[in-house]
């Protein structure tokens, strides 16, 4: 028998818990309502007690994998009397199909049965039931009601019969009648000390049954004491130790993308900070994480310090792009002299499509080749406010891509910024391998692109904390110079939290 534990915000909840985790004939041992309440509502939470037979979660159990998981979804959603009825038709289905036996008893267990039975039946016949009339004989039997002459008739009848028999046969007989009564009577005895002893020995056998049973129950009881009793199971971070107060903002966490490690370094935070009496108001506890997050983003102060900035990052990770945002940015809002250089020589396209944004914005436009034509290009560009350089987007996973790369870059002493591009799409694995390859470059920044396109923005956060290196600005959408967005760290909570989102499904 499994004892298990569940609590959750209302009944109806922990009994979905219950049935999701014992099936449809787990039996609700004991339930109640925490003292304390929680939430801006002011809503308890209920803790529920239910346990189960092991052979009817074993049923349960191989019901589930016959299915696929939509069905097994679809199952879990389904009333009780359903998912009963399925899991018998899914065990009788099984129990048809495998072979039948004839008996499974032995032979010579079933011939001593019979014997045991047949006996039983003769000592029953055997027991004299005697009526206060006296009217029953030895067998049992009722003796019909005579006339006494009738009964005087007949002994005379016998007492003549006896004289005509011969003498010689009686002895015999008698002798006969005398060996045979002891062996009957011996017989009898036997039989009813047998079932004196089968009687005995089914009593043991369901004796011993009953006492291994109370055994088991106690032992199991004993096992459930030593667990302590605040084990809460199942709701959001209870295997890494997260209490049920915070688990609401534990999965919101992660919802958003913020890594395991991330959200525990958060979730520990609260617990050694925030006071416990707090722990049950969300609220409160998103704003505490929101402070915390505060502290820790790092921004660019001034995003377009220096003159030099380099666009470095691998393919489709939004490089040229944001490279074309922020120069527009700076020529239409910031009024600045900007100059637009490619140095991939080898993408088709690549400086065609930057040709033509510089036209368009009405900038210069060069494309480097080697190291020295940077003296130049410095010499021609000496009027020109910023320079945005468009490194060519190379996987760097040979050590040549790496030295083709740093031989293409501005000089250091030309005071060089270097913005390292990264997509919100990505996975955290992917952009983590992708960026440390890019760190023997020195990239002073981050520009994170793509963010309408995502629903989950713990990248950012996650990148961050990874490399330790400050957000550049964000690429918000496809319109130019509209969705460049210098980076704020107001901007990555209102992501993070979803807060613009939320304040439009109230107001809409």
């Amino acid at each position: 028998m499994q004892v298990r534990k569940f609590e959750a915000r209302t009944m109806k909840d922990a009994l979905e818990m219950v049935k999701h985790e014992l099936g449809p004939d787990a039996v609700i041992l004991a339930a109640k309502d925490n003292s304390k309440r929680f939430g801006i509502s002011g809503g308890t939470s209920v803790e529920v007690t239910a346990a189960v037979s092991e052979g009817t979660l074993r049923k349960k159990q191989f019901a589930e994998q016959k299915l696929n998981q939509r069905d097994r979804e679809v199952f879990s959603r389904s009333p009780v009397r359903s998912q009963r009825d399925f899991i018998d038709r899914v065990v009788n289905k099984h129990v048809s199909e495998q072979p039948r036996q004839v008996t499974q008893m032995r032979y010579a267990d079933i011939l001593e049965d019979e014997q045991r039975q047949l006996q039983q039946r003769e000592l029953q016949d055997r027991q004299v039931r005697p009526e206060p009339s006296g009217h029953y004989g030895q067998m049992g039997r009722k003796i019909p009601r005579v006339n006494i002459e009738e009964v005087e008739e007949l002994q005379r009848q016998a007492a003549w019969n006896a004289v005509q028999a011969k003498a010689q046969s009686r002895p015999a007989q008698l002798a006969e009648v005398s060996k045979a009564a002891p062996q009957i009577e011996n017989s009898s005895e036997d039989a009813e000390q047998m079932a004196l002893q089968a009687k005995n020995k089914a009593q043991s056998e369901e004796l011993s049954a009953l006492k291994q049973e109370i055994a088991g129950l106690k032992e199991l009881i004993s096992e459930f004491k030593k667990m302590p009793q605040s084990f809460v199971a199942l709701h959001p971070g209870a295997n890494e130790g997260i209490p049920y107060d915070l688990s609401a903002v534990y999965e919101d966490l992660r919802n958003t993308g913020i890594n395991r490690q991330n959200t525990l370094n958060i979730m520990n935070a609260v617990q050694e900070n925030l006071p416990k009496e707090q722990w049950k108001k969300p609220s409160l506890v998103k704003a505490w994480v929101a402070k915390y997050l505060m502290e820790r983003i790092q921004v660019v102060n001034d995003p377009y310090q220096g003159k030099y900035h380099v666009f470095v990052g691998p393919e489709s990770q939004g490089k040229t792009t944001s490279l074309i945002k922020m120069a527009s940015h700076l020529v239409l809002k910031e009024k600045k002299r900007v100059a637009i250089v490619s140095l991939d020589t080898k993408k088709a396209g690549a400086k065609e499509q930057l040709k033509t944004f510089a036209q368009i914005l009405n900038v210069p436009f060069a494309v480097v080749r080697r190291r020295d034509h940077w003296a130049t290009l410095d010499q021609k560009l000496a009027g020109v406010d910023v320079i945005l350089i468009d490194a060519p987007g190379l996987a760097l996973k040979t050590t040549s891509e790496l030295d083709t790369l740093k031989q293409l870059l501005p000089p250091v002493e030309y005071g060089r910024r270097i913005h390292y591009t990264q997509s919100v799409l990505s996975r955290d694995d992917q952009a983590f391998e992708a960026a440390r390859r890019y760190q023997s470059l020195g990239f002073h920044d981050v520009i994170i692109t793509n963010l309408d396109e995502s629903v989950q923005h713990g990248l950012i956060y996650n990148f961050q904390s990874e490399f330790g290196v400050p957000l550049h600005s964000f690429g918000v959408g496809s319109r130019i110079p509209e969705d460049f967005e210098p980076a704020s760290k107001e901007r990555v909570i209102d992501l993070l939290f979803r807060l613009t989102q939320v304040r439009k499904e109230k107001l809409g």
